[in-house]
């Protein structure tokens, strides 16, 4: 049912992509990505400008939700500039993305891709040191901002190759771990930062 559930989404109500899916899964190759849904979507993204272009991707380096301010910081544009509106303003537009009444954090805007898999097909199109940079970038921000799960600042920093500064991340997430009673937890994140201190 997880997995029925899985495909489901990722397809958002389009039989070929529904099709093509369903293909990979009996192949034994769940958890990959078609490689036919990924062109077609990073076709239509080809068909967008430059400027749109370079968007999309500062916003896949957050995954499927997205704010203002954050792409904005990873483009290291203002965010209440009319660039950035007229970018957000055009991809709600033609459905590549959405805004939400509410937003996890004050005072931001809160956007999402309308589907996932447009969302990889925008982030398979990045570089490495677009993603490299972007991580950075969204960590500094999202921490600016009060993210309060240490595992996803974890995976931004460990993305920008910045291991060191995972290490308070870690022992936060140990010591968050312990309080509630996850021994075993706790241990994994200790440990992981003590390895990161070793890099």
């Amino acid at each position: 049912a997880p997995l029925v559930a899985r495909i489901v989404q990722q397809a958002a109500g389009n039989a070929l992509f529904l099709e093509e899916l369903i293909r990979v899964l009996a192949e034994g190759k769940g958890d990959e990505l078609p490689e036919t849904v990924l062109a077609m979507l990073q076709s239509r993204i080809a068909r967008l400008s430059a400027e749109l272009r370079r968007f999309l991707r500062a916003a896949s380096i957050f995954g499927e939700t997205l704010w203002r301010g954050g792409v904005s910081a990873v483009l290291g544009w203002d965010k209440a500039s009319s660039v950035t509106e007229s970018c957000l303003a055009e991809l709600v537009r033609v459905e590549i993305l959405e805004r939400r009444r509410d937003s996890r954090f004050p005072n931001e805007e809160e956007l999402a891709f309308r589907h996932a898999l447009m969302r990889e097909a925008a982030y398979g199109l990045t570089t490495e040191e677009e993603q490299r940079s972007g991580h950075l970038r969204a960590a500094e921000y999202l921490e600016s901002v009060g993210e309060s799960e240490p595992g996803v600042l974890i995976e931004h920093y460990r993305r920008a190759q910045e291991i060191q500064r995972t290490v308070p991340l870690y022992m936060r997430a140990g010591g968050e771990a312990n309080r509630i009673g996850g021994l075993p937890e706790s241990r994994q994140h200790y440990a992981a930062a003590y390895a990161a201190l070793q890099q």
